[in-house]
């Protein structure tokens, strides 16, 4: 099954961990996926975009959040197809006795740029 492109929601495996539908709003092959445990937030990458995803708890469906748009450099240095990975990077620190962690998304492309 695939989402209908108006939808952008779905869960996307099955208890027996099967894919059974695919990302609505990319246009090609979605090339990462990366989860953020902290957030609650998965994101794909795929063409020239990072998709943000979010998770309903009362239907425990995702459905979409947020297009993050791609732009290639002006110089041509960075083709916005070049995009391959995603990883979440997490930080944590002690402020005044309170504990301040946050999650960092990274994406690196083919010249090793991130």
């Amino acid at each position: 099954d695939t989402i209908d492109e108006a939808e952008e929601s779905s869960s996307f495996v099955d208890v027996d961990w099967r894919i059974h539908a695919a990302l609505g709003p990319h246009t090609g092959w979605v090339k990462d996926v990366a989860f953020d445990g902290l957030n609650d937030r998965l994101y794909s990458i795929g063409c020239n975009c990072i998709e943000a995803w979010g998770i309903d708890e009362s239907t425990a469906r995702w459905h979409h959040l947020k297009k993050r748009a791609i732009e290639s450099s002006q110089e041509g240095a960075t083709l916005s197809s070049d995009l391959l990975c995603l990883t979440m990077a997490a930080n944590a620190s002690n402020l005044g006795g309170s504990t301040y962690s946050e999650t960092i998304l990274l994406s690196a492309g083919v010249d090793g740029r991130i």
